[in-house]
């Protein structure tokens, strides 16, 4: 797994943005520009220069594809965003400097902006694109995949990709919800644990996807039931067969046990799977349950709980055990996961304002927790900290520089990049390459009360008082480019940006 993020230097400022097809970008002070950028908020690509995508609308209005744009996959020339508000995933052209909106599918019969698929129903419940959570290209760039699971969804929809035109073609989905199965509106076939309405299907609430490097297995995260379900996958065909699924959820009686005993579900919330670079371990982290656990792989896909790690002290078997002290204490709500490129690190983000350095076994896969980063004062003793906020910005939607921080991006050996929703921005951190620890470098926010004269931050182009329509809007995801380009999507303004560092 390489992952190439954006580089900032100090507190990072961004150039504005050119428009749709930039010229060579204006270098700000710190060397970092916005080459282009589509929306679906007609404020915020006003604001920017941005295209305005088809159903473009004020922030909020749900009208194009990339409302709520939480998940992006890119090959070939195309970028994929999976808009959650939606139900829709849109298909962007990327060439050069370029980033233009091609077309979106959607399974929401109000969303005019966008092609219906089969199945498609009115605010799209059951349907096979249903408020998506995530999104994966198979590795030859043929199948997309996208897995939806909020508001009790437990679909996984499959699509062909035309390698010259990049356009995607809907094949057919698969579901844990009996109501959503072949006699359903979306007519998804049923995997063998399927229930009714989808809880203890092992596929509820389904929250993440992975694909082994091989092509040859799929594996989906359902937050809900606290499991992880392993596809065997057709490389040729792109078609799913289920293989098992492992849970925390004792109603999920059709899955494998993943508990131990303790007094509470060890996988509760469990999201962003992670696959090492060898195929023998996936990584996932449990947000709710406070928990990142290693689980092994099996030839034929089979999953084994192989060890877990948590800041609690009633979920056994999790480590460390009982009163935990030290970085692993601040593993609290652990959201984003990625690896180093040597594999010898894992970084999990919290959305309560840490990021916690996991040194990982290679031989076994298990996780120790050896240093963090925190924006909470009380873990001073524990953890290295970020500045604090100004105290004119306090009471307002954030807490803290790192409050709200979503799945870091890795760039080389020494610099990590975190995207952080209620900062509506960027934190740059050194990263040494052999204690894995980081250290905090600056950051950048569309929030003016937080990058004005006495903030911590530089401010983003379009910035705006609390963040608002200014194209970075609840920044939920970074995603790298070729060329060293960077791809940036946010949710709240539904934007989408290629930025150069």
């Amino acid at each position: 797994m390489r992952f190439v993020p954006l580089l900032l230097a100090g507190c990072l400022l961004l150039a504005t943005a050119s428009g749709v097809q930039a010229a060579p970008a204006r270098a700000s002070g710190a060397g970092v520009a916005v080459v282009a950028c589509v929306s679906g908020n007609s404020h915020a690509a006003a604001r920017q220069g941005c295209e305005p995508v088809p159903g473009a609308g004020f922030e909020g209005s749900q009208s194009s594809g990339l409302d709520g744009v939480v998940g992006l996959a890119a090959t070939g020339g195309s970028l994929y965003a999976v808009g959650n508000r939606g139900s829709a995933v849109a298909q962007l052209a990327a060439a050069g400097h370029s980033l233009t909106f091609a077309a979106c599918l959607t399974g929401d019969k109000f969303l005019d902006a966008c092609t219906q698929i089969p199945g498609a129903t009115s605010n799209a419940p059951e349907a096979p694109i249903s408020q998506p959570t995530a999104t994966a290209l198979s590795p030859d760039g043929r199948f997309l995949y996208v897995v939806s699971g909020d508001f009790h969804g437990s679909v996984i929809a499959r699509f062909a990709r035309d390698p010259l035109s990049g356009a995607l073609t809907y094949l057919d989905c698969l579901t844990g919800d009996e109501e959503a199965g072949p006699a359903g509106p979306g007519g998804c076939a049923l995997v063998p644990t399927a229930t009714r309405e989808g809880y203890g299907s092992g596929l509820y609430e389904a929250s993440g996807v992975a694909i082994a490097a091989d092509g040859r297995h799929l594996y989906v995260t359902a937050a809900g039931d606290g499991s992880i379900a392993s596809f065997a996958r057709d490389p040729a065909s792109g078609v799913l067969s289920f293989v098992e699924c492992l849970s925390s959820n004792v109603k999920a009686s059709g899955c494998a046990p993943a508990t131990g005993g303790g007094r509470r579900p060890i996988f509760v919330g469990i999201a962003t799977p992670l696959l090492s670079s060898d195929g023998r371990y996936l990584y996932a982290a449990a947000a709710e349950a406070e928990t990142v656990g290693v689980f092994a792989l099996g030839a034929g896909g089979q999953l084994r709980l192989a060890s877990c790690l948590t800041r609690r002290d009633d979920a056994r078997p999790c480590r460390p055990g009982s009163q935990p002290t030290g970085p692993v204490a601040a593993l609290s709500h652990p959201g984003g996961l990625v690896a180093s490129p040597d594999g010898r690190f894992l970084y999990a983000s919290s959305t309560y304002g840490t990021l916690v350095t996991l040194r990982r076994d290679r031989g076994s896969g298990a996780l120790t927790a050896s240093s963090c980063v925190s924006s909470d004062r009380a873990d001073a003793r524990r953890c290295a900290l970020t500045p604090a906020t100004p105290k004119r910005s306090r009471g307002t939607h954030h807490a803290a520089l790192l409050t709200g921080a979503r799945t870091p991006l890795l760039r080389g050996r020494a610099e990590a990049l975190v995207p952080v929703r209620t900062i509506d921005g960027i934190l740059r951190f050194r990263r040494d390459p052999r204690s894995g620890a980081l250290s905090y470098r600056g950051c950048a926010s569309a929030q003016l009360i937080l990058s004005g004269d006495r903030g911590p931050c530089a401010s983003l182009p379009g910035a705006t008082r609390t963040g608002p329509d200014s194209g970075f809007y609840k920044l939920t995801a970074l995603l790298p480019a070729s060329g060293g380009l960077v791809y940036a999507a946010a949710s709240g303004d539904a934007t989408v940006f290629l930025l150069r560092p």
